[in-house]
């Protein structure tokens, strides 16, 4: 259940440690690719350790530009059960990454698709 280049980091070389700290920096890629909210320029500026406010970016990366409005909602009971879904599967499938989590619920192969 994991991604092509999570396989590829646990089947490369070097130790534990330093395979952990290349699938945070995946895993960090992914994040920056999926988030569509925050300001680009603030997020790789604060990325190198600089600090820049989304307000200056007048619309100049493609999630300011996008006019989306941002609503805060409380998630955290949606999170805490799906922290214990994840925990759940991951006591079967010891390797089970978060990542996967999403395509394991709609797989036809999950033990928890439903037919609709």
């Amino acid at each position: 259940m994991q991604s092509v280049f999570e396989m590829m980091v646990r089947k490369g070389e070097g130790s534990y440690a330093k395979k952990d700290a290349e699938l945070d920096m995946l895993h960090r890629v992914v994040a920056y690719c999926l988030n569509e909210v925050d300001c680009r320029r603030q997020v790789v500026l604060e990325h190198f350790g600089e600090h820049f406010n989304a307000a200056d970016c007048r619309g100049t990366c493609d999630n300011c530009s996008g006019g989306f409005a941002v609503e805060a909602k409380d998630l955290t009971r949606h999170a805490q059960s799906i922290v214990r879904l994840f925990m759940s599967v991951r006591s079967i499938f010891p390797l089970f990454s978060l990542l996967s989590l999403p395509s394991f619920l709609i797989s036809s192969d999950s033990p928890l698709f439903l037919n609709r």
